[in-house]
């Protein structure tokens, strides 16, 4: 029997592919999650809600596809208008959008991991991340979709103004800073992954800091 958590909790998962979102919701509800505070929507986020949707590929049935991103939308157009019916519309919406629309009064963590599409959905989050500023902010960088053209430099400087001091997240757990660090060859292509904290919250601002190099 589970138990209730110590705290009122509530996480939100986001996810557009729809066999990951159904396997997802399931996995939920058949464990209790759902009882616990783990809700599940399918969307697309992006930096604001326009269009009102996106088109998905079909992924026929497999479950746990990562690499399928908003930009599987803009990708092959010729093949899609040569198999129509292998895509299917999913709404779109930014993060700024769905606080309001769920009525998010506080918000502890933001991951990102949206197959390249982080930096523009960190602009679909500012309002968020000015108004309930999150201690915590996690995406992902590297050369797939928007990655492909948008510049780390000026996600760190929005950030930075924010409030937000960001690190690179290494494999062993320890950290090195990005902010007020930076360098030229930061601005490279390959995966990683990068964490902020808010200097606005101390506590977090310590633990974070007790792991940088």
């Amino acid at each position: 029997k589970l138990k209730k958590p110590a705290f009122n909790y509530r996480h939100y998962c986001i996810e557009p592919i729809r066999e990951n979102f159904e396997v997802v919701r399931s996995t939920s509800e058949e464990l209790g999650y759902n009882r616990m505070g783990l809700s599940v929507h399918q969307f697309a986020i992006s930096n604001s809600d326009s269009p009102s949707t996106l088109k998905f590929p079909e992924v026929f049935g497999r479950s746990g596809i990562e690499t399928y991103g908003i930009h599987k939308a803009y990708e092959n157009i010729d093949v899609k208008e040569k198999n129509k019916g292998t895509f299917y519309e999913v709404k779109l919406t930014s993060v700024d959008r769905f606080v309001r629309d769920e009525g998010i009064l506080s918000v502890d963590i933001l991951k990102i991991d949206t197959e390249g599409n982080d930096a523009l959905v960190i602009l679909g989050s500012v309002r968020t991340l000015s108004t309930l500023r999150p201690r915590y902010i996690t995406f992902e960088n590297h050369g797939i979709g928007h990655w492909k053209k948008a510049s780390l430099k000026e996600t760190i400087d929005l950030l930075d103004g924010l409030a937000y001091t960001c690190f690179w997240a290494l494999y062993d757990g320890f950290l090195v800073r990005i902010t007020s660090c930076w360098e030229s060859s930061y601005e490279y292509k390959g995966w990683s992954n990068i964490a902020c904290y808010n200097r606005n919250n101390k506590e977090t601002a310590e633990a974070v800091e007790s792991y940088a190099l």
